[in-house]
C-alpha cells in the first residue's frame, strides 16, 4: 500500500492532492493535528466518493488537550497517534489510552510516532 502524506501541505494543497489521490488508487492518508489541513483532507474524502471504510486515515497529535479539536475535523480516525514524545508524554499516553476508550467511534486504534526505544 502506498501512503498519501499531507506534511508541508496547505490546506488547498492538501486537498486537491488528496483527491487526486484517492481518485487514482490511494487508500491510506497521513497526516497530523500540526500540519493545519485537516479539515480539507477530510472535504477531500467526503467528495472523492471512495467509501469511508476502504479509506485508512492515520493522523497525529502534538498536544493532548487538541484532540477534541482536531478529532472534530473527521468522521473518525483509523489511527490516532501521538506525534513526538514531549515532556509529559507518560501521561499524555495514559490520556489517549482514556480518550480512546471513551470514544472507540472516533478513534479506532492509538500509537505513538517518532519515540525511540527509550522513550517506550
Amino acid at each position: 500500500m502506498i501512503i498519501l502524506g499531507t506534511y508541508q501541505l496547505s490546506p488547498e494543497q492538501a486537498y486537491e492532492i488528496t483527491l487526486a489521490g484517492l481518485k487514482i488508487g490511494y487508500r491510506w492518508i497521513d497526516t497530523a493535528e500540526l500540519y493545519k489541513n485537516s479539515k480539507m483532507i477530510n472535504q477531500a474524502i467526503q467528495d472523492s466518493q471512495v467509501p469511508r471504510n476502504e479509506i485508512f486515515l492515520i493522523s497525529k497529535i502534538r498536544n493532548i488537550h487538541l484532540v477534541f479539536k482536531h478529532l472534530n475535523d473527521f468522521d473518525y480516525v483509523d489511527c490516532l497517534l501521538l506525534h513526538f514524545p514531549k515532556k509529559d508524554y507518560v501521561n499524555d499516553w495514559k490520556a489517549l489510552i482514556k480518550i480512546q476508550q471513551q470514544f472507540p467511534h472516533k478513534i479506532n486504534c492509538i500509537g505513538v510516532s517518532n519515540f525511540d526505544t527509550s522513550h517506550l
